[in-house]
């Protein structure tokens, strides 16, 4: 509700239709690999899931869901 928009882009005001707090949890996977000597291959999967129901009418069920990918190399900046 920060900051929505319909199709053409215009500003919408859905604080009529939609709760403004959402409760939900996350759950997450990591893997690190060892590339060579001191760099690191990181990859992260998550999932989160609203328990509340975000719509205000009784008609409508609606949760807020998400799926995450993050990848990267890990690796120092400075010697030891």
């Amino acid at each position: 509700l920060i900051n929505t928009r319909d199709e053409n882009g215009n500003s919408t005001d859905l604080s009529e239709v939609l709760n403004k707090h959402d409760i939900g949890g996350q759950i997450g996977l990591g893997l690190n690999y060892l590339i060579q000597s001191r760099t690191w291959f990181n990859l992260d999967l998550g999932y989160s899931a609203s328990f509340t129901d975000i719509a205000k009418s009784e008609a409508i069920t609606d949760h807020n869901t998400a799926f995450t990918i993050n990848a990267g190399v890990s690796f120092p900046i400075f010697a030891e």
